[in-house]
């Protein structure tokens, strides 16, 4: 009886660890796409001088990007609305709006079409280098938590080999 005790608990916790360290995973996935997003972007602002909403057709083709909910909502809203007022709404809906890059992503799709191309190029150079510092950060913290996780998980098993001698 107290194995059965021992070993509900000791799962339990690797289970909890498992679901922190996927819910981690999937959040930094999603800063990292995002960074590398407007970093595509902003290349191809600089190669194309092409409207934004252009940039955003073409990126929506990658694979990769389809795990950004906002540039599909981006897309749909294009037809209605300017590439700004599109951006934001389906940024307002996306699932990165509980993120620490949510403010900066914000502040990006206000950037394309405005004055000169210079200084758009300058403003998304400044807020790619605080993307790239929260994604790295946000990196640093999933590793602690998988470094966490991962002893506590041995720790159970500990718990259990000792509770069964």
């Amino acid at each position: 009886m107290r194995f059965l005790g021992a070993a509900n608990l000791a799962l339990a916790v690797l289970m909890i660890g498992l679901s922190s360290i996927q819910t981690e995973l999937s959040r930094q996935s999603l800063y990292s796409l995002s960074a590398a997003f407007w970093s595509e972007f902003r290349r191809l602002l600089a190669d194309t001088h092409a409207p934004p909403g252009e940039i955003l057709r073409r990126l929506s083709g990658f694979a990769r990007y389809r795990e950004l909910d906002f540039v599909s909502g981006t897309l749909q809203l294009l037809p209605e609305h300017r590439f700004q007022e599109a951006y934001r709404l389906a940024l307002e809906q996306s699932q990165v709006r509980s993120l620490e890059l949510y403010p900066l992503l914000c502040q990006a799709g206000e950037i394309p079409g405005t004055v000169s191309l210079e200084h758009q190029l300058e403003q998304l150079d400044a807020l790619l280098a605080r993307m790239r510092e929260i994604t790295a950060a946000h990196q640093q913290r999933i590793d602690s938590s998988l470094r966490l996780w991962h002893s506590l998980s041995v720790f159970g098993a500990l718990f259990v080999f000792i509770f069964l001698i």
